[in-house]
């Protein structure tokens, strides 16, 4: 027999998995300045040097919708000397990075002129990329002698970068040629699109729900 009861009861559920379903989607690029091809993601042999002395390399990106973050790859390769690299995600405080976001440490890095192994690295909780604000990657090496590159892109991609040694607010910000990597995420649905979804679901229970009790009588 239908009652409120029960319908509330096969709803209750809906109202938890439909966000949630909705959220998380296919992965979209936000940002990507890899190649197609993936035997040849990146130039293999040339990049922006990150040496032991703290050397930074920032690259910026603005989403167009909001979304949020899924997956960051990188193309970080190890020259000589101590390996491994910090990289970490900021926001913009008009001037540069601003606060850090995330941070993500990889110790083993390919070679300096080989091609094609990536970092990858997905966010330890929610983070939520804001339309039309500018993020900031930022590389430096996890040793004082260590010897990396940040290597370049193939497309001819370029954008606004940051570089120097020292800390996060000495960083030059300029335009050139930009660092490989790509920014993954899920749109993040508008309000309504959230009340339309649960609404559906609320009268797709309200069909079922007396289709049942029909099937009783």
């Amino acid at each position: 027999m239908f009652t409120a009861k029960s319908f509330i009861k096969w709803l209750l559920p809906c109202l938890f998995v439909a966000p949630y379903s909705l959220l998380v989607a296919a992965p979209i690029p936000i940002y990507s300045n890899f190649n197609s091809s993936p035997v040849n993601l990146y130039n293999c042999c040339s990049g922006y040097a990150l040496d032991g002395g703290g050397q930074r390399i920032g690259a910026s990106f603005i989403p167009a919708v909001s979304n949020t973050l899924t997956r960051v790859n990188t193309a970080i390769s190890h020259v000589a000397s101590t390996d491994g690299v910090v990289i970490s995600l900021w926001d913009d405080d008009g001037n540069g990075p601003g606060n850090i976001i995330e941070a993500w440490v990889f110790a083993t890095l390919p070679t300096f002129g080989t091609c094609c192994t990536i970092q990858t690295m997905v966010p330890f909780g929610i983070v939520n990329l804001t339309a039309g604000q500018r993020y900031w990657l930022v590389a430096v090496a996890n040793s004082a002698d260590g010897n990396l590159a940040w290597n370049m892109n193939n497309i001819g991609a370029n954008g606004t970068y940051a570089f120097g040694s020292g800390n996060i607010p000495d960083l030059i910000v300029t335009q050139g040629e930009m660092p490989a990597f790509e920014i993954l995420g899920s749109e993040v649905p508008e309000p309504g699109t959230l009340l339309l979804s649960l609404a559906g679901l609320g009268l797709i229970g309200f069909a079922r729900a007396r289709r049942g009790r029909a099937g009783s009588q």
